[in-house]
């Protein structure tokens, strides 16, 4: 049963890498505030930091149970 593992990994680091793409974003970082609803808003640090943890954690569960 290798399907969902592997679906879970690809869960894992498309939750990771969004987080990490929305904290960026919230923060200011990357996008431009006039063009992007996200682009600055404070809100999508944390939103994007709970995806990227989750993320993490996912990865890190498979990692540890992996077989």
């Amino acid at each position: 049963m290798r399907a969902p593992r592997f679906l879970l990994q690809v869960a894992g680091v498309t939750l990771l890498l969004t987080g990490v793409w929305w904290v960026l974003q919230g923060a200011g970082i990357i996008g431009d505030p006039g063009t992007s609803f996200i682009a600055g808003d404070r809100r999508f640090l944390a939103i994007g930091g709970v995806a990227g943890l989750i993320g993490i954690a996912l990865l890190t569960y498979l990692r540890r149970t992996g077989r």
